[in-house]
């Protein structure tokens, strides 16, 4: 089953300083707003540093999702974290970062393009990448695995808190006659923070949000694997009395092998590696995550490629495929068909795979 690389945590990191900056981009951006500067701080630094802060933002932003589409952990792939809602990971918390990251985007583009655009389009497109710091933030609470940690409790308070003091100091800037609209904004800043603080502890803080939150059941199988292993564990038997009479010992029958049903009609998705002996396809099925398929394509013209299905860590079986399209063999009393596209990576080259499974009885 595969593991998290380096890149996998690099990309967390990453996400996690992306939001730092988002949260000071957001701070800065009140401030300048309302032309804050001091004797010790003239008003041109807070709007420059906002400026340098949000193009820095844009640097971090791939840095966060590359990695995790480079890492093999997730299966992401680049339709994953660029288009909102559609990934098989963590769907809804993943593509409330997706929205995050194109409302930065579309706030720093605007803002390089503001004499072109108007200040009306500008100000309008500015207002809006506001949303960008609070769907950050559910995105990391949601989707993040370093949540229940700590630190990343801490850091997450911090942000809160420093938005929160930044958008009270602006209300307090009003005058007279909008105090109504200052008190009302000020009472729903704080209901939204309670109500984020409350839904946290209910939600991403609780035990079994891993599989509430979406995430794909052979990755939730490889977190509980060692628990799974403890739990099933013989318990040592007592040793029987002596007797007069040897009692005949009997050999426990093997648990049932897993088979592969018939009347498959799967999307697969999965990855393709070059080897020094050929090329690797591991495939994932979308409808059932914990099976798996392992073929490889030996180089030259090699008619046929041992082809390895497993489910949920146990293997199904082992087999020789034919190499044609689509690839056929047989998985004990089962014909399976595999329908193949590559859709990134060309000939020769690793990427990412998408096809269909489908099986029936053998004849």
């Amino acid at each position: 089953m595969t593991q998290p690389s380096p890149l996998w945590y690099a990309g967390r990191g990453a996400g996690m300083v992306l939001l730092l900056l988002l949260t000071a981009t957001t701070v800065l951006g009140i401030a300048t707003s309302q032309r804050w500067g001091t004797a010790g701080w003239p008003r041109f630094l807070t709007a420059g540093l906002h400026r340098n802060l949000a193009l820095l933002s844009l640097v971090a932003l791939p840095l966060h999702g590359l990695p995790m589409v480079l890492d093999r952990y997730a299966h992401l792939g680049l339709v994953d974290i660029t288009v909102p809602f559609v990934s098989h990971y963590r769907p809804l918390w993943l593509g409330l970062g997706v929205l995050a990251g194109e409302l930065s985007v579309a706030m720093v583009v605007t803002s390089l393009l503001r004499g072109r655009l108007g200040y009306r389009a500008w100000r309008l497109v500015h207002w809006l990448a506001y949303l960008a710091w609070p769907l950050a933030m559910l995105h990391g609470l949601g989707t993040g695995s370093d949540t229940r940690t700590g630190w990343a409790l801490i850091l997450y308070a911090a942000c809160l808190v420093s938005v929160l003091l930044a958008i009270l100091w602006r209300l307090s800037l009003t005058g007279e006659q909008a105090r109504g609209w200052q008190a009302g904004m000020g009472a729903l800043c704080g209901v939204g923070a309670l109500a984020l603080a409350v839904w946290t502890l209910v939600g991403p803080l609780q035990p079994g949000w891993a599989a509430a939150a979406g995430t794909p059941r052979e990755l939730l199988g490889s977190q509980s694997a060692s628990a799974q292993r403890a739990t099933n564990a013989p318990s040592p038997s007592p040793t029987p009395a002596p007797s007069a009479t040897p009692r005949p010992t009997t050999t426990p029958s093997p648990p049932p092998a897993a088979s592969l049903p018939s009347g498959l009609d799967d999307r697969l998705t999965g990855s393709v590696t070059e080897t020094d002996s050929g090329t690797e396809v591991d495939l994932v099925d979308l409808r059932d995550r914990s099976l798996e398929l392992l073929l490889g394509i030996p180089g030259g013209d090699a008619a046929t490629g041992p082809l390895t299905v497993t489910q949920g860590g146990q293997t199904i079986c082992r087999t020789d495929a034919e190499l044609t399209n689509p690839v056929t063999a047989t998985c004990g009393g089962t014909q399976l068909a595999i329908s193949l596209v590559r859709v990134r990576g060309g000939e020769g080259e690793g990427g990412r795979i998408v096809g269909v499974l489908q099986t029936g009885p053998s004849q």
